[in-house]
């Protein structure tokens, strides 16, 4: 499955700080809320009638065009995209996400992301990986846990 949807609003502008009787709380903001519905809107509109969500884990590929050359995190983009994914029923819940990959694309005006998910059982190109056991040309400064100790700040 392949989509673009405009980019949610920053960090800063998702959620504001309200009392709830004497007890501070965050809520989502009008901008967010706008946001979430017309992406929800673009997700369904075209979505088959017979249309089962995911179930089974996924793999989900993000390129993220931001609208100018500010600094951004590419990270703050990716848990609204998956509460918006799984707002329009594309699959269960975002806890099937078993690998997820975002990449900044070239500037783009107003902002889009393009994405990709697929069943991890009929492609995962990371199958075969292991991070705690890479081998190869790496010293052991590079793998600190070969020698049983932990990363730490220094």
């Amino acid at each position: 499955m392949i989509f673009e949807l405009p980019i949610p609003p920053s960090s800063n502008q998702r959620l504001a700080p309200v009392m709830l009787g004497k007890s501070p709380a965050m809520v989502k903001t009008p901008l967010y809320r706008a946001w979430m519905s017309q992406a929800v809107e673009l997700l369904t509109e075209d979505q088959p009638e017979d249309w089962k969500p995911f179930d089974m884990p996924v793999g989900i590929f993000v390129e993220i065009r931001f609208p100018d050359r500010r600094k951004r995190d590419l990270d703050n983009v990716l848990k609204p995209l998956n509460d918006v994914i799984t707002n329009a029923h594309i699959w269960v819940d975002d806890s099937l996400i078993g690998l997820q990959i975002a990449k900044r694309g070239p500037v783009e005006k107003p902002g889009i992301m393009r994405v990709v998910i697929w069943p991890l059982a009929q492609f995962n190109p990371i199958k075969t990986w292991n991070l705690f056991d890479v081998g190869g040309d790496f010293d052991q400064k590079t793998q600190p846990h070969k020698q049983g100790h932990t990363l730490r700040r220094t």
